[in-house]
């Protein structure tokens, strides 16, 4: 797949990652909706009629940091 080994280059993971990366393409690719429906959905909202969260995409290999305002924040 294109994308997963675009995905590989440009995160600088070595060959041995190349399984994660095609499940991770896979995943993507049938989250995102498409031309085949005609009701514009994704693959998976098609399957299990609801749609996918999009919370938990991350880039690979992206240090991120996520801010949270003061008045969320408390000790522990």
């Amino acid at each position: 797949m294109e994308s997963a080994g675009s995905m590989m280059y440009f995160a600088g993971l070595p060959n041995n990652y190349w399984g994660e990366a095609v499940v991770a393409a896979a995943y993507i690719r049938n989250s995102v909706p498409t031309r085949a429906f005609s009701e514009r959905v994704s693959p998976y909202e098609r399957w299990y009629s609801h749609r996918t969260d999009l919370k938990h995409f991350k880039v690979i290999e992206c240090v991120a940091y996520a801010h949270m305002p003061d008045s969320q924040r408390n000790k522990l």
